[in-house]
């Protein structure tokens, strides 16, 4: 191995470790951690580090969600995700929708490609994703001719801007 490497992998396992002390309970390789981490840290915010829970909470202590992405590339257009979301039965969809009715705002933030450098921050209300995501989930759910019951819901960009307050 290099020596550049080597060099690498020390100063990447040092950091880490920083993480780790500074978030206990967290795990800091998990998909999107570092970003919710860079938001809160704009905003001023408190990153919860349990899982099934909301993802930060604001000055007043009021539960947050963060979806985030990376910017567009030529040819390749990036959206926000939300998984694990459920349009039967009922009782699941409802579930589903309340892990975002549980907010009190949904922060949406673009990343510069490969790094941790907000390009757009945008700020949007719960209930304008709870409706696209319960029209989305409807639509393809198997009573309406869909296969799953499962879904992941992409929210656009576009979307995002046309229905968000931009504050980055």
């Amino acid at each position: 191995m290099s020596t550049n490497v080597e060099q690498f992998v020390s100063y990447y396992n040092k950091a880490i470790d920083f993480l780790k002390q500074e978030f206990p309970d967290a795990n800091p390789l998990q998909p999107g951690f570092l970003k919710e981490v860079a938001i809160a840290k704009e905003l001023g915010h408190t990153v919860e580090t349990r899982k099934h829970l909301c993802d930060a909470y604001d000055k007043k202590n009021r539960p947050l969600e963060y979806l985030t992405c990376q910017e567009d590339k030529p040819g390749k257009k990036r959206n926000f995700a939300i998984d694990g979301v459920f349009s039967s039965p009922e009782k699941y969809k409802q579930g589903s929708l309340d892990r975002i009715r549980r907010n009190h705002k949904i922060y949406y933030g673009i990343f510069i490609e490969g790094g941790l450098e907000i390009k757009e921050l945008w700020e949007g209300a719960p209930q304008e994703l709870v409706k696209l995501v319960d029209e989305n989930v409807t639509k393809r759910d198997p009573a309406n001719g869909g296969k799953n019951t499962e879904h992941t819901v992409c929210i656009t960009k576009k979307w995002v801007r046309n229905n968000c307050k931009r504050i980055i």
